[in-house]
């Protein structure tokens, strides 16, 4: 959840439960982040595609050189203790 509220505050500007604005309101609540955030969990990895077009190497080279690749993995393991019992212990490639 800190995660979803940091990226939605620093890189969007949304204001929320976890990172209030200035005078401590708040665009989206507690609740909607959660919903949001059980939303994205349970979103499916995207096929690549055009693999071997010479624009998507050139975006893989660039992705790893600015440090996109430091969050945005290209393999992980899900938890052993995803409160979703049927997404835990599972490895994603993208």
């Amino acid at each position: 959840m800190q995660r979803v509220a940091a990226a939605l505050h620093e890189d969007m500007g949304v204001t929320n439960s976890l990172f209030k604005g200035d005078n401590g309101s708040q665009e989206l609540s507690a609740e909607s982040l959660a919903i949001l955030v059980d939303y994205i969990r349970l979103l499916g990895v995207p096929p690549k595609r055009q693999v071997l077009g010479n624009s998507v190497k050139q975006g893989e080279k660039l992705f790893k050189q600015i440090g996109c690749e430091d969050c945005h993995r290209a393999e992980l393991t899900t938890s052993q203790y995803h409160p979703y019992p049927e997404l835990r212990n599972q490895v994603i490639s993208a």
